[in-house]
């Protein structure tokens, strides 16, 4: 009989069974990709450094004289360290590449080496490390081909200023730990060890040296290592990989929030069909109470059919989860190691609890049929009786023309019904908004400042201090703006040219030290920049600190803390706390009026133009064709 009547009813209904059947798939897909994508986002850093297999801690050097020596000496003869790895690498600027002609401007510096060069593993864009480079080959980060649109079998032509040439096919991308996004401000192109020894004769690449260190007190490094005085290009402990990738796990956040969004629609919509469907019923229920059948055996019956239909459902959800959350980590796993092949058990997990679930729902809604008499079951579950009234609106009271008082007097005269829809809507919105104002966020103007940069209208990406070697002092930059700013001039347009020079600063407070890249305006003032707390530093023995160099030398404001470059030592007060996500989120800002030794300087910031005065759109176009031809790299 029960198969009679199961088979007579998905005959008959055939229409709300599909219905059924489609949102269980759906609630099945969003339940099973998004809890595996929850579990792999939120350990995918973690398995990203041990599959990389990065030391404790990591640094680049520029080749100063006798940097080698110094670095083995010192490293040799500290006990906390029990190994470490040192060589050179060829360093560049974007201004080395060119991709059909044209410049790049991916990152101000490249770092060009192989394979056993790097001190970590790299992988492919299949996550399968990297072993083996075939001469005229190049591998780049899998960001930069994107950036650049660039595929399989393309050409790169690297060069320098002294004439030399050499074309490089696209061997394909790679997923580089360190250098594998923009953010720090330098990118790695990997070559096979015949072209990598051939251009290291070449005239016109500057080198730097890398390190890896591996200790078994990983915390104890960072102070150890600032006791070397070196001309630091990055200096960062193994938990510095958070930083690198924030904006990636901002990203990750957002696709977290969208899977918890679309588990809890699916778990709201699932629910309101099956009891919209069961209350479709109450006639059949009716007549089938009335004929003698039991509430237990309604139930039952009931059950067997939505467990079935869940079954077919969750079976084909599971299929087609699997490509659906590949999609949403789509973005993530592009600079990321995303490691799910152990979480399969999760798709199981989640589709056996949503076939729990809707029995549960069943059971649920089914749960009144036993205050429910045969008549009252025909009648939809009504008696036809009301004894209290309804109206949370009056409409002599209301101002709302008939039929916008009777929707509204509908929904607040049953809340209940409507609550469903009310969820729904509300968590769909939160979809919308959520990802939305996070990538209005990141587009805004305003993230400039997020950097510890002062607001412009243009910048130039230019590293002036790798591209010449006539910038040692201030007044060399100095001129150099002035003359741009004299040029936009004589074309009617008052602007203003600055950068910010930084420097290797090891920074020293009692027993806490910490190395930073650290800051000077050139052409403005420290006044115009943004700071969480306190006053920008304006005297000769005054400083600001950003937040993780702050805490790191347990260092607040009125405190004195030792300033060493290079042969220079010095006491600095901290008169101010700024945010910025440059450098891992360290770093320092000297007062313009700090005399510092421009020769040991590591680089400078992107130039900015800020315009003193608004100009016209063709005042606008022109000034920017005259930039361009001030700097047609």
């Amino acid at each position: 009989m029960y198969l009679n009547i199961l088979k007579k009813d998905l005959k008959r209904k055939k229409t709300m069974n599909i219905i059924l059947l489609i949102f269980i798939i759906l609630a099945t897909m969003f339940i099973t990709s998004s809890g595996n994508n929850i579990i792999s986002i939120v350990t995918a850093l973690d398995d990203y450094i041990i599959e990389a297999e990065l030391a404790d801690y990591f640094m680049v050097m520029y080749d100063d004289d006798g940097v080698e020596e110094r670095v083995r000496t010192f490293l040799e003869k500290e006990e906390i360290i029990s190994d470490y790895k040192l060589n050179k690498l060829l360093l560049g600027s974007s201004q080395n590449i060119d991709i059909n002609n044209k410049k790049t401007e991916y990152a101000n510096l490249i770092i060009i080496g192989r394979i056993e060069d790097i001190q970590y593993k790299v992988f492919d864009k299949d996550d399968t490390a990297l072993t083996n480079i075939n001469d005229g080959e190049i591998y780049l980060s899998l960001d930069f081909l994107k950036t650049y649109n660039l595929e399989t079998g393309d050409v790169i032509t690297l060069k320098n200023e002294q004439g030399y040439k050499k074309e490089f096919k696209i061997a394909g991308g790679v997923k580089s730990i360190i250098y594998g996004t923009p953010r720090v401000g330098c990118t790695v192109y990997m070559i096979s060890d015949n072209d990598y020894q051939e251009i290291m004769k070449q005239e016109g690449f500057n080198h730097v040296w890398q390190c890896s260190i591996v200790s078994e007190e990983p915390k104890e490094l960072a102070a150890v290592v600032s006791g070397i005085n070196l001309s630091l290009l990055l200096a960062e402990p193994q938990e510095s990989v958070y930083l690198i990738y924030l904006i990636d796990m901002v990203v990750a956040a957002v696709m977290l929030i969208v899977s918890i969004c679309l588990i809890l629609i699916s778990m709201v919509i699932l629910r309101f069909t099956i009891a919209f469907t069961l209350n479709e019923e109450f006639r059949e229920i009716g007549v089938m109470k009335a004929i003698g059948i039991n509430d237990n055996q309604i139930r039952r019956l009931y059950s067997i059919k939505y467990c079935g239909i869940s079954l077919i459902g969750t079976m084909i959800g599971i299929l087609l989860g699997l490509p659906f959350g590949e999609l949403l980590l789509y973005e993530v796993s592009q600079n990321i190691i995303i490691n799910d092949s152990n979480n399969y058990w999760i798709n199981l997990l989640g589709a056996g609890g949503v076939v729990l679930i809707i029995i549960i729902f069943c059971f649920l809604v089914t749960g009144k049929l036993k205050k429910i008499t045969p008549i009252t079951a025909i009648r939809n579950g009504s008696n036809g009786e009301r004894y209290h009234g309804r109206n949370i609106l009056a409409l002599h009271k209301s101002w709302l023309k008939p039929i916008s008082f009777l929707s509204l007097n509908d929904i607040f005269s049953g809340l209940r019904k409507f609550f469903t829809l009310i969820l729904t809507f509300t968590i769909g919105i939160f979809l919308i908004i959520i990802p939305l104002n996070t990538a209005n966020t990141l587009k805004s103007e305003n993230i400039v400042q997020w950097f510890g940069m002062a607001k412009s209208d243009l910048y130039i990406a230019k590293n002036l201090y790798i591209e010449r070697t006539d910038f040692v002092t201030k007044e060399s930059y100095q001129e150099l703006f002035e003359d741009l700013e004299q040029r936009l001039l004589d074309d009617g347009i008052i602007a203003q040219v600055f950068t910010e020079v930084h420097w290797s600063v090891n920074f020293i407070k009692g027993e806490k030290s910490t190395n930073a890249i650290s800051m000077q305006g050139v052409g403005i003032s420290t006044e115009e920049y943004s700071y969480t707390k306190g006053s920008a530093p304006q005297n000769d023995n005054e400083i600001a600190l950003t937040h993780i160099t702050a805490d790191t030398l347990e260092a607040n404001i009125g405190d004195t803390i030792r300033v060493v470059i290079g042969e220079m030592e010095q006491e600095f007060i901290i008169t101010a706390i700024f945010q910025s996500m440059m450098n891992m989120g360290k770093g320092a800002r000297f007062s313009e009026n700090f005399d510092l030794d421009y020769a040991v300087a590591t680089g400078n910031m992107a130039l900015q133009v800020r315009y003193l005065e608004e100009p016209n759109k063709m005042a606008q176009a022109k000034s920017l064709e005259l930039i361009e031809a001030f700097y047609p790299d």
